[in-house]
């Protein structure tokens, strides 16, 4: 039976895999970083900035500020092996985007480096194909994220500054309800038992309030979700308390490893306490992508780095969780997505 695709840009209608086929050997009139697709997406940046409505969402201000020229300019330039003399880049052809739906934006990211670098795209929003089309395949598997936050720090700040790392931790978390990949789902304490736990309540009551400001969603109907994976993790001795709680944010302490395991999202983290920063690196596989840290100078970063490099991806600072860039799981998206043509 021959498959319906509908088709939703440039045009909206329904048309065959047989017609998506022959676009593979279709000539692109598309420069690597043409200047014409850098316009465009700074435009498109433009645009989005100045509508109002999108101004209560993170990611769409995360999204226009990665599209700005300056930025896409900053990805050219950390690419210069790819224009260097005597190597030619060239777009691989047509280039077909499976993005998740649990990150509502990924596709436009997806899309944008497909089109930087001159490839021809077909982006596949929601239903499934079943036949295949010889490519080269990128894998994205199933990853979890954590924070790493600094106690004593944290104490030390004023209450503007705690807020504003209350802030970022909420924007990384519930932007996509904790689904992304990069979105932290345990919360690890660096400092004493009695440091730990004021850091806790603080952080807490201010999550509270932020929640309560911004976090739209059936509110009472998550509560209960929370409470089932709760009851679970407990019957599976993944947690031992509930310390902090409300309708929409529990903290759950957890004497094992978190990182073995999945939260439900919608507020629900494992909260684990460490001496020292350098006791986060044994509890790492490479199952974790992202380290998002708050409250450390510059050489405990550093040593962060130093000691997880080996199988976390990525080590950003609070509300930079999100960011996406051009390098992403290991992969490099501009090379992958480029053919190189070397000219002895």
């Amino acid at each position: 039976m021959q498959k319906s695709i509908r088709q939703l840009s440039p045009t909206t209608h329904s048309l065959t895999l047989e017609e998506i086929v022959p676009l593979q050997s279709a000539d692109s009139s598309l420069a690597f970083f043409d200047d014409r697709t850098v316009r465009f997406f700074q435009e498109y940046a433009q645009r989005l900035l100045a509508n109002p409505s999108f101004a209560r969402y993170p990611e769409i201000a995360a999204l226009s500020f990665w599209m700005r020229k300056a930025n896409l300019m900053r990805i050219l330039k950390e690419n210069t092996q790819l224009t260097n003399t005597g190597i030619f880049a060239s777009p691989r052809g047509l280039v077909f985007h499976i993005c998740p739906s649990n990150v509502d934006t990924m596709f436009l990211y997806s899309l944008a480096l497909g089109l930087l670098t001159g490839n021809r795209n077909v982006v596949r929003i929601s239903e499934k194909l079943d036949e295949q089309i010889t490519a080269k395949d990128l894998v994205f598997r199933d990853r979890i994220s954590c924070a790493v936050l600094n106690a004593d720090a944290f104490l030390a700040l004023a209450s503007g500054a705690r807020e504003e790392i209350a802030q970022k931790f909420f924007n990384d978390a519930y932007s996509f309800d904790q689904k992304g990949c990069s979105s932290p789902q345990t919360l690890f304490l660096i400092g004493s038992e009695e440091a730990a736990q004021r850091c806790e309540r603080d952080l807490f009551d201010r999550l509270s309030q932020i929640t309560a400001r911004s976090y739209r969603r059936d509110v009472y109907g998550l509560a209960c979700l929370k409470f089932r994976h709760a009851a679970e993790d407990a019957c599976d001795g993944v947690i031992t308390a509930l310390p902090e709680k409300n309708a929409r944010l529990f903290f759950a302490e957890s004497l094992v490893n978190p990182l073995e395991h999945h939260t439900c999202g919608t507020g629900y983290f494992y909260l684990k306490v460490l001496g020292a920063v350098g006791d986060l690196a044994p509890l790492l596989s490479c199952r974790v992508q992202t380290i998002a840290y708050a409250g450390f100078s510059e050489p405990e970063v550093a040593e962060l780095v130093r000691t997880t490099r080996t199988c976390v991806d990525r080590i950003v600072p609070f509300g930079k969780a999100l960011a996406f860039d051009y390098i992403w799981d290991s992969y490099n998206l501009v090379e992958e997505l480029t053919r190189k043509t070397v000219s002895l």
